[in-house]
């Protein structure tokens, strides 16, 4: 990859990978958030999985899920604290 204006800089991208899961925000209100989590895969199907919510680096919870492939979780927000929440998902 190369980037305008600075020719000096180059980066090699590793293999990008085309099976995996991810966490997306599917809903909000002021109650709740609605999390999916999605593969395209079925390899690790059955497996046990975390969501966890982090503020200021400080661990607010976690929750352990059993992944079926597609599922979604609800957050309630009064778990959260102000500023900015992130969501991870982690294999076990």
């Amino acid at each position: 990859m190369k980037i305008d204006g600075y020719p000096g800089f180059e980066y090699r991208f590793m293999n990008i990978r085309n099976k995996a899961e991810k966490l997306v925000l599917l809903k909000q209100n002021n109650e709740e958030l609605t999390l999916g989590v999605m593969s395209n895969s079925r390899k690790h199907s059955r497996q046990h999985y975390f969501i966890a919510c982090f503020s200021r680096d400080i661990l607010l919870f976690h929750k352990e899920i059993i992944f079926n492939g597609s599922m979604k979780v609800k957050v309630e927000t009064d778990l959260m604290q102000g500023g900015i929440n992130r969501f991870i998902l982690l294999n076990g």
